[in-house]
């Protein structure tokens, strides 16, 4: 008799437990979501350019049809008007955790160091009708350098400022009719719970508590992933589960360094990045 009365004493809290977490979650989702921002190249996709030298072999092209591409122009590279210089890749499951983020009620952002006319080019097949992102800020928008081309040197190198996202979203409310207090107008507030995922760690500058570093999605992956994608790249579900940690916190930088990678560490360590 003790043994089952512990049984259902176990049972009751683990359902006051569950249901307490949904009704947590759901708050959340209503009046403090997270403002989740992605880069693309690497991160959520892999672009090649020319299409021409992607052709590899008649297997490969074939084995490649598994993944969802995409062909289009990419302007920083030579090209004739109207034929597609660029094939473009999309993380096997990137879009569908992107898509599932709004069950969260999360919103979501581009922030990509491309131009303007590649990153339109990615958007009309990542989000035709526009409501996956509600705010895209890119190079034309953003003078963006390459860290790399800087010679590696950090200190001249501004990265991706996530108070630039704060502020096209605070311009949104301003021309938007859903307009509602989450408190997310303020810096601060944004920034309390915006996750930006990147590839190159370098772009964490302005706020490093914030960057989730990725692993980048390369040309090669692509190839070594199939016929399985999903299982042999595991990156998008790391991403869900930061989501899923982040979702419930008050402040995503709390929980943030529980997934940081070893570069993001030795490039900004915890100490000099809570103190900044």
């Amino acid at each position: 008799m003790g043994t089952l009365r512990m049984f259902h004493i176990g049972g009751r809290t683990t359902a006051m437990f569950t249901i307490g977490l949904g009704v947590y979650g759901t708050y959340k989702a209503n009046y403090d979501p997270l403002h989740i921002v992605w880069d693309l190249d690497h991160t959520i996709l892999c672009s090649v350019t020319p299409i021409d030298q992607h052709k590899k072999s008649t297997s490969t092209a074939n084995n490649k049809q598994l993944l969802e591409f995409m062909d289009h122009i990419d302007d920083d590279f030579e090209f004739v008007e109207a034929v597609p210089n660029t094939r473009t890749y999309f993380r096997p499951g990137a879009l569908s955790l992107i898509a599932f983020t709004r069950y969260l009620g999360a919103i979501n952002h581009v922030y990509t160091a491309a131009q303007g006319s590649y990153t339109h080019n990615i958007l009309l097949i990542a989000d035709p009708d526009e409501t996956l992102f509600r705010t895209v800020t890119h190079r034309g928008l953003v003078p963006h350098f390459d860290a790399d081309k800087l010679g590696g040197e950090k200190a001249s190198f501004k990265g991706k400022d996530l108070k630039m996202v704060a502020k096209a979203n605070q311009a949104y409310h301003l021309r938007s009719a859903k307009y509602s207090d989450h408190g997310d107008d303020d810096d601060d507030d944004f920034l309390r719970r915006a996750i930006l995922f990147d590839d190159r760690a370098y772009n964490f500058d302005p706020q490093p508590l914030n960057g989730v570093h990725v692993k980048p999605y390369t040309e090669e992956d692509m190839v070594s992933s199939l016929p399985l994608p999903f299982v042999y790249d595991l990156e998008v579900g790391r991403m869900a589960l930061v989501l899923f940690a982040c979702h419930f916190a008050g402040d995503v930088r709390a929980v943030l360094p529980w997934f940081r990678s070893h570069k993001h560490n030795s490039l900004y360590p915890l100490s000099t990045s809570s103190s900044s």
